[in-house]
């Protein structure tokens, strides 16, 4: 398939309309918890403290669960971030889909 084929299914524009109504809910209901930051908050602190102390540690077990830690707390920090560019990347989608006209470029040897 060609760059400028469509590559998408006629319903995969609802699937991508109804991921993008999803991923909004969760953004809007993430950023206006409370709870939800005061979570943020906490493991932000965590991640400095491991930041801190990384290298005072020479137990090659320990040094393992400091990185599993440390991608879990980069992972949750990265939440609404992900959420949002998900849905810039459906609506980037979405709009190739509406716009498929736009991407074909002229056919230089029938002028």
């Amino acid at each position: 398939m060609t760059k400028n084929q469509k590559s998408l299914e006629p319903n995969e524009e609802q699937a991508l309309n109804d991921l993008i109504r999803k991923n909004q809910y969760i953004v809007t209901g993430l950023k206006e918890n409370t709870a939800w930051m005061s979570v943020i908050r906490d493991v932000t602190e965590q991640g400095k403290k491991l930041d801190d102390t990384w290298q005072y540690v020479s137990d090659a077990h320990k040094m393992a669960e400091f990185r599993i830690t440390k991608l879990a707390i980069v992972k949750i920090l990265n939440l609404i971030p992900d959420y949002e560019a998900d849905i810039k990347l459906a609506q980037e989608q979405i709009s190739k889909i509406v716009n498929v006209e736009e991407e074909i470029p002229a056919d230089v040897d029938n002028n």
